[in-house]
């Protein structure tokens, strides 16, 4: 347990965070020191190895007892995302990707919201993207990096009640990319309560292996997660219509 989470009194409520991690030995110890960093949070972390060849595992052992640390054979981001709700405990749920890192009272913020507006459900902030130190210029001109603050439509971006996060349902894992898409679609569908306040909650990492960049050549997979959610709702119209 960490310094923060032993400092919390007993009615604090837990927060499970999820880490999915693939090869990202260079970054992850600063995406967990960035959330071992949040005040005032009582925190498990949850990290889902998805089948690394290099050092990750290495790194989020080296955290000891501060981290719940999981092996899987590589399956994709999805089921590492939904390994990691599996495993969570907590009243509510947060995800952060390796790669990226969580501002100083990021949790504060966004529980802040959840706890006095009980009617809600999960609370989005704004993110904002840098590059990463190890890129050489070169990398740097070919890569774009958006210089404005956006709202964190993202999994990295929210924070939610757990319940809720169980009523929308796993995380879909035949997509390589768009696995959040298709669940915060769904979690629309289910008519699931959000808000986004103008609080900066994710700093998104540009670097030479993002997945979206890797991935560039599956965005006809967005395309059929939207077809998807077009049909699903079309369906739902119609039953409803019927059943008028």
């Amino acid at each position: 347990m960490n310094d923060a989470s032993k400092s919390q009194t007993e009615s604090s409520p837990l927060i499970s965070v999820i880490i999915p991690a693939y090869n990202v030995e260079e970054y992850l110890a600063a995406a967990i020191e960035s959330v071992l960093q949040q005040n005032d949070a009582s925190l498990q972390i949850v990290i889902i190895d998805d089948g690394s060849t290099d050092d990750t595992g290495r790194v989020a052992q080296s955290f000891g007892q501060q981290v719940t640390y999981f092996q899987q054979e590589n399956s994709g981001i999805g089921a590492a995302r939904n390994a990691g709700l599996q495993n969570a405990r907590g009243d509510f749920v947060a995800f952060l990707d390796a790669d990226d890192l969580w501002p100083q009272g990021r949790l504060e913020r966004l529980l802040k919201e959840l706890e006095s507006e009980p009617m809600l459900d999960m609370v989005f902030g704004q993110m904002e993207h840098f590059f990463s130190p190890d890129l050489s210029e070169a990398d740097r001109e070919r890569l774009h990096c958006p210089s404005e603050r956006i709202a964190a439509m993202h999994a990295g971006g929210f924070l939610a009640k757990r319940t809720a996060v169980e009523r929308v349902g796993p995380f879909i894992t035949d997509k390589r990319i768009g696995e959040f898409i298709d669940w915060y679609m769904r979690a629309q569908e289910a008519g699931l309560r959000m808000k986004t306040i103008p609080d900066l909650v994710l700093r998104r990492r540009i670097h030479g292996s993002n997945t979206v960049l890797r991935e560039s050549v599956s965005q006809k997979e967005y395309a059929a997660i939207l077809h998807q959610a077009i049909l699903r709702r079309r369906l739902a119209a119609r039953t409803a219509s019927e059943a008028k």
